[in-house]
């Protein structure tokens, strides 16, 4: 896109940032509560992530990292009814239907499967300060048949294409590693307990423990250098490549190839947010900047950066265009719809008219 036309895209999110805060201040909210109330209303419901065909076979209508373990699992009929998952999976759902977080900082959406409970999917939104700020993670969830009595089976998708380690917890194959999930060795106190511990203890676990502000001294060890020159400017190294792999996979790549269950909430996340998000990433640039002229090992870091801001503003442009023609689109059909309903009647009064006015002669 040419300098012309990148002017216009920024000038056009200027301006629909401009009518989404009028919109708050109209209804007494400000730009925060505004997000929060929004977002309230996609936070947890179902999709149809898998489909059993006539034949039996089942059919996943999105990219799910478990659909072989679900397949196998069903191939050897070893999913059997638990009745004590059964009735955990329901008070657990039904619980998260209205405690999962939610803040302008960082919220947790979640999709289970309309038929089968044991299936889901969940999105993250990274928290406000932190080198993930604003990014989405997608994560696949399973509960095995065995469930209550082992955890769930929790995986990150958004892994770059597994060329991309976020966090010393979570590899770039999607291994999520947490005590509470027996991946990783804790106090006994911290792992898996079937009668206490549960699927949102699991997601807050990861939306405060891993998504944290400086990740590098979750690697085993490191804790020791914090607050130390080299931990300090280790800790900046890490951060500065998490930052610019957030902007690529986490916010870049959600906000063009969203996956199906997720796609109507990444979207208004990223219209909602575009002002602070676009100035996050530009204040993540110019402190790149500044790191890359005194340690010019992170010079990549900066022009890869530069590259994926610039693709950034495009991409909210394009967004904001869908939104404009789809409000449009809405315009026109409310607009028809009352056409119909008033020229109706007209139309009925002149058919009485016509059939009346041979009697009357």
């Amino acid at each position: 896109m040419n300098e012309q036309s990148s002017s216009s895209s920024s000038n056009q999110t200027a301006s629909i940032a401009e009518s989404v805060a009028d919109n708050g201040n109209e209804a007494g909210r400000d730009s925060e509560q505004f997000y929060v109330d929004c977002m309230s209303e996609l936070q947890f419901d179902s999709f149809e992530l898998i489909t059993e065909k006539d034949d039996g076979t089942l059919q996943f209508n999105v990219p799910y990292y478990y659909a072989g373990v679900v397949r196998d699992v069903r191939r050897k009929d070893t999913d059997v009814f638990n009745r004590n998952r059964a009735r955990r999976l329901a008070q657990e759902v039904a619980s998260l239907s209205t405690s999962l977080p939610l803040s302008y900082s960082s919220t947790v959406f979640l999709r289970c499967d309309e038929q089968r409970l044991d299936i889901m999917k969940v999105l993250i939104t990274g928290p406000e300060g932190t080198p993930y700020e604003n990014g989405c993670f997608e994560f696949d969830i399973y509960i095995p048949p065995e469930y209550p009595s082992s955890p769930m089976s929790v995986n990150l998708q958004t892994t770059g294409k597994h060329t991309v380690r976020f966090n010393p917890n979570l590899y770039n194959d999607g291994k999520v590693c947490l005590s509470i999930l027996n991946t990783w060795h804790g106090r006994p106190e911290e792992k898996w307990n079937e009668k206490t511990s549960n699927l949102l203890q699991v997601l807050v676990s990861i939306q405060s423990l891993i998504l944290v502000a400086e990740p590098y001294f979750n690697e085993p060890g490191y804790e020791r250098l914090k607050g130390k020159p080299q931990g300090d400017q280790n800790s900046n190294d890490y951060n500065t490549n998490i930052r610019q792999a957030c902007v690529k996979w986490a916010i870049l790549e959600q906000i063009k190839k969203p996956s199906a269950c997720f796609k109507e909430i990444i979207h208004q996340h990223f219209l909602l947010k575009r002002d602070k998000v676009l100035s996050q990433c530009a204040t993540w640039l110019n402190e790149t900047k500044e790191l890359s002229s005194q340690r010019k090992s992170l010079k990549h870091h900066y022009e890869a950066l530069k590259a994926y801001y610039k693709e950034l503003q495009v991409e909210m442009g394009k967004l904001e265009e869908k939104k404009i023609i789809k409000e449009q689109d809405d315009d026109d059909d409310e607009d028809e719809e009352e056409e119909a309903n008033t020229t109706l009647p007209e139309k009925e009064a002149t058919d009485d008219v016509t059939t009346s006015s041979p009697q009357e002669e």
